[in-house]
């Protein structure tokens, strides 16, 4: 499905024959650090507090370690929301097991708190707790916290994944024309529909991951960062996304 956006012209990227020149056509016109081509746009949260992070000890309890795992997570290689989305699970864990210490903690006790998940919660919510807890305790053993990991035995429950809702052409079409007042939401859609970007991905987005060097056969490059290189990818894209794309960043 593609949609063309009427009336904007593409002469100004007649002369770019390469996707080097494409980038500094870009980038020769800013004067400051590019950042994302789409600001993401923030949202009223809880305040986030400051925590003084101390070592993990086997004598402290589940929510004493927080602070450290978080700063663990937040170094490492993992996903920008890893961090947030671990200690949120672990810290549901922490209200469970109370002041029990991290060495009293067995198997049987993360059972317990998994089987009460299991009644409120679906399969897939449950198996990224379960990824959560094996992460955490496989921290405190590598920070030889502990010597013996008891979620090392626990396995995620099956997750069969849904089959995904199809969008036919004509709601398509009515998603576009919702936006059509608003370049920034048009965009952001039409990348959406074209390439089937994650939401990550999407908003990680610069102005020089587009080659616009062949007006015909527009391409993206889809950019990581540390070990989630791995799925940089080069995506074709429809030539009627180029004077939507030029109208927006104009």
């Amino acid at each position: 499905m593609m949609l063309a956006a009427e009336g904007i012209g593409l002469g100004r990227m007649g002369g770019v024959q390469s996707a080097y020149d494409s980038t500094n056509w870009y980038t020769d016109r800013m004067t400051t650090e590019q950042g994302p081509l789409f600001d993401r746009r923030e949202y009223s949260r809880v305040t986030s507090q400051a925590y003084q992070i101390t070592p993990p000890t086997a004598d402290q309890t589940v929510l004493k370690t927080l602070p450290a795992y978080h700063a663990y997570l937040a170094s490492g290689e993992y996903s920008k929301y890893t961090p947030y989305d671990f200690t949120s699970d672990i810290k549901k864990f922490g209200l469970y097991i109370g002041s029990k210490a991290i060495k009293d903690i067995q198997t049987v006790d993360i059972l317990h708190w998994l089987g009460e998940l299991k009644k409120t919660m679906t399969a897939k919510t449950v198996s990224r707790k379960v990824s959560a807890i094996g992460n955490y305790f496989l921290w405190l053993e590598k920070e030889k916290v502990l010597e013996h990991n008891p979620a090392k035995n626990i396995r995620a429950p099956r997750v069969t994944s849904p089959l995904p809702d199809i969008l036919f052409d004509s709601k398509c079409r009515r998603l576009l024309d919702s936006a059509s007042n608003d370049p920034r939401t048009y965009l952001l859609l039409l990348l959406l529909l074209e390439t089937g970007l994650k939401k990550a991905e999407l908003l990680d987005l610069k102005i020089t991951h587009f080659d616009l060097s062949n007006k015909y056969r527009p391409e993206l490059w889809v950019k990581h960062m540390g070990r989630q290189s791995r799925k940089d990818r080069k995506l074709k894209l429809p030539s009627d996304i180029i004077p939507v794309f030029e109208g927006y960043v104009a």
